[in-house]
């Protein structure tokens, strides 16, 4: 039997699968397992563990170690949201190499200079190179690497849950700038003078944010104790069925799958959503989504249409 082997540099891999790179891993990982390969994953992240799951080995290998993680199998995929130094280490591995490059902006948000400058070298050490994104080609420069589609499984419970009642919008994530809260902050305050009765869902589980911009939460939720919801750690397609719309205000495109697989999800759940016009997002979903950035009064016209025509 073929071995295949998935690397990856990670700080977490828990299931239930929350992160959409963890998520394509594992799917990946099922794909190969299920055309017949000895499939394993290896995590370089902060501990030394193995765990098994549905016949996938998953070994979490201390990056501090990285030069003693040698890797042998007939295919090695390593799948990563950036480029980084830690990709060189494939140079002490055999077998076909692939590289899959999952961000909406490649170069990380710290030592861009460094990372073009590995980039140079990547066409050197892997056989195949792959971006989701037109966008991320053209940020990569490198001219034989291939634009693939990410794996888009059928999504188990869509259309399983009755949405609610009353009009609800759905934030899932991280209280950050970068991701746009601040501008639904805004667009709320408007909205919530129109629909009374409206429900704000923030599913977050409160592990990174902006302090300031949690204590606005905060004190918007002292102030709005009806219409906001907090909640933590959910199941992203029974909240995505429910709601009437889905709010994914990214500011920038990095931090993010280039092909951004909650809006996927949300399509699959009959949930219209509105996304900024950010990275490659243009390429993947019809612009009537899609808002320019860092515009509070364009998403609040925007939800507020979408609102109105469920309620009619």
């Amino acid at each position: 039997m073929e071995k295949y082997i998935i690397i990856s540099i990670l700080d977490s891999f828990q299931f239930p699968l929350r992160e959409a790179i963890e998520k394509q891993i594992w799917w990946t990982a099922e794909k190969r397992r299920d055309e017949g390969f000895d499939v394993s994953i290896i995590l370089l992240t902060n501990c030394e563990k193995k765990i098994e799951q549905d016949g996938v080995k998953i070994f979490f290998k201390n990056k501090k170690h990285i030069l003693k993680n040698k890797l042998s199998g007939d295919y090695v995929h390593f799948i990563n949201n950036v480029v980084s130094l830690g990709l060189l280490i494939v140079v002490l591995s055999r077998g076909h190499k692939t590289l899959t490059l999952t961000d909406g902006y490649i170069w990380g948000q710290s030592r861009e200079t460094l990372r073009k400058a590995i980039s140079k070298v990547l066409p050197l050490i892997f056989n195949e190179i792959q971006v989701y994104s037109n966008y991320q080609k053209k940020m990569l420069k490198i001219e034989s690497s291939e634009i693939v589609q990410p794996i888009l499984p059928d999504i188990k419970g869509a259309g399983q849950h009755k949405r609610c009642l009353e009009p609800t919008m759905l934030y899932m994530g991280h209280l950050s700038y970068f991701k746009g809260v601040d501008v639904i902050v805004e667009a709320f305050k408007k909205l919530v003078v129109d629909f009374e009765n409206l429900k704000w869902v923030i599913a977050n589980n409160m592990v990174r944010g902006d302090e300031d911009l949690i204590t606005k939460i905060k004190q918007l939720k002292e102030e709005y104790p009806e219409n906001i919801v907090i909640k933590g750690v959910i199941d992203p397609i029974k909240e995505l069925s429910e709601a009437w719309v889905y709010v994914y205000p990214f500011s920038e495109p990095g931090g993010t799958m280039a092909y951004p697989l909650s809006l996927y999800e949300s399509l699959m759940c009959d949930t219209p959503f509105v996304a900024c016009n950010v990275g490659a997002n243009s390429e993947f979903f019809d612009e009537k989504h899609l808002i320019k950035p860092n515009d509070h009064r364009q998403m609040y016209s925007r939800i507020k249409a979408i609102l109105n025509e469920r309620i009619h």
